[in-house]
């Protein structure tokens, strides 16, 4: 089989548009913290409500403990889920730096390895030790023993 030789994408708006679809970029948007998001400005809100309450019905007042010690829980969930997120996002503006240098890129298909060439940098990955290959219209993401690809399409 001859070599196939491919030149890559390296423009960084594409890698930009994989990591941040959907509204990944956003702590409002983001799969980590949108559902903690809502679950605790939903307590914050049912702990005000509880609050005035107890002063029309003294009866109801507990409400307004019980309120705030889930809006606690809630917010110290959405800390750990923000930083997470944060963490993400950190991680990925720093990739992105990095695409950003890339002057050429090229990758050649070999029958037992591929080559991938990074302005003056080669990475030779073995078939052998790829894991998982993803396959979608935005982008090829293969998953090695030791690295981790991603090739906008």
């Amino acid at each position: 089989m001859e070599p196939l030789k491919i030149k890559l994408i390296s423009d960084v708006q594409y890698f930009k548009e994989i990591y941040y679809e959907n509204g990944q970029g956003s702590i409002l948007t983001n799969y980590r913290t949108k559902t903690i998001v809502r679950i605790t400005l939903v307590f914050v809100f049912l702990t005000i409500l509880f609050y005035f309450l107890g002063f029309k019905e003294v009866k109801l007042s507990w409400l307004f403990g019980l309120g705030l010690f889930v809006t606690f829980v809630c917010f110290v969930g959405l800390i750990v889920a923000a930083y997470k997120y944060y963490t993400w996002k950190v991680n990925v503006t720093k990739y992105l730096e990095k695409v950003k240098e890339i002057k050429n890129s090229y990758v050649t298909l070999k029958p037992s390895f591929f080559e991938l060439i990074i302005d003056e940098k080669v990475i030779i990955e073995r078939v052998d030790n790829i894991k998982r290959i993803v396959i979608l219209p935005s982008y090829i993401s293969i998953v090695s023993e030791t690295e981790s690809y991603l090739f906008p399409a």
